[in-house]
């Protein structure tokens, strides 16, 4: 069991104020101006700009490709209808 199974089971053996009260301290503690993180995150990924610089760098598709996904696809066996 883990330490906040452990509260967990602590807490619902108080009485329902007492939980209450358990609860608001915990919420003002973890709120409190001192304790939280005010750094902005850093971005991650890719700007709008990048992605379509990026899409416009990669090769071509030639014009048999589009042909060559449905013939592939349209070999394929059926799929038997899924009981969800």
């Amino acid at each position: 069991m883990s330490t906040a199974d452990d509260l967990c089971q602590l807490a619902k053996s108080l009485p329902v104020n007492e939980r209450l009260r358990l609860v608001e301290k915990i919420a003002h503690d973890l709120t409190d101006a001192t304790t939280l993180v005010t750094a902005v995150p850093s971005p991650v990924g890719l700007t709008a700009a990048e992605l379509v610089s990026l899409l416009s760098s990669l090769p071509q598709a030639d014009d048999g490709c589009a042909a060559d996904v449905e013939a592939a696809v349209r070999s394929q066996p059926e799929v038997s209808r899924s009981p969800w």
